[in-house]
């Protein structure tokens, strides 16, 4: 038998569910986080329509309506677990909620570029897109970075798309910093710099199409393409 909750939230319409009868609040965790909210489980918190304090995981949902409050608290904590596990389904967590403009979470997610273990260090670049403000100076900058010193080339790559992602159109010196990727060995992440200037890249913009002069005349005829076409966005 159906058991029939209502959820709701400080933004957004109420959300119907159908649990099966003497579901648990961790069940209906597990139903929120794979629904179109994309909530992560340990960012949520029930609480009764007229309760103070939120619900024990083991509690049974009764038929109702429930309030989802978003904590970030159980992510932070996740974000600095010992277990590479947990850290990455923390940070697939962060790219599903997409909580734009939460400084605290910004400055985690940049401390995650740090981190020991490189697919945490790449999951933590691809959601920081998810969450930065468009044109943030602060992450673009500690993104720029991964650029000049991360060995693996699938972050440099995902650093490239988040530059793009992030930087506002006419963004000099994240441009520049994105030339400077034209020599990379990798030949996918000079093709991801193409499109990444494409993308902010503005016309008229010299100190960028100076950048680019020395690229092409590089020995590898494949950076010399790349600059040729990288000089038709910016010039």
């Amino acid at each position: 038998m159906a058991c029939c909750v209502v959820i709701s939230t400080l933004a957004g319409a109420p959300h119907e569910l159908h649990l099966p009868s003497g579901s648990t609040v961790h069940d209906l965790k597990q139903v929120v986080a794979s629904c179109d909210w994309g909530v992560p489980q340990e960012c949520q918190r029930f609480v009764g329509v007229n309760a103070f304090e939120p619900l024990g995981e083991t509690s049974t949902v009764a038929e109702g309506h429930y309030n989802l409050v978003v904590s970030l608290d159980g992510l932070y904590r996740s974000l600095h677990d010992p277990d590479t596990a947990v850290r990455l389904k923390a940070l697939q967590g962060v790219s599903r909620l997409r909580m734009k403009g939460n400084d605290d979470l910004v400055g985690e997610l940049i401390e995650r570029f740090q981190d020991s273990d490189c697919s945490v260090r790449e999951e933590a670049v691809k959601a920081v897109s998810h969450v930065a403000e468009k044109g943030d100076q602060q992450v673009l900058s500690a993104i720029c970075s991964i650029l000049l010193k991360e060995r693996q080339a699938s972050i440099r790559k995902a650093a490239v798309k988040a530059i793009a992602s992030i930087a506002e159109k006419g963004d000099r010196q994240s441009a520049i910093a994105l030339i400077a990727m034209l020599g990379d060995v990798d030949h996918d992440i000079r093709e991801a710099v193409v499109g990444a200037i494409a993308s902010i890249g503005k016309k008229g913009d010299h100190q960028s199409s100076a950048a680019l002069i020395p690229f092409m005349s590089h020995r590898n005829r494949r950076v010399r393409q790349a600059a040729l076409t990288t000089f038709s966005h910016v010039f």
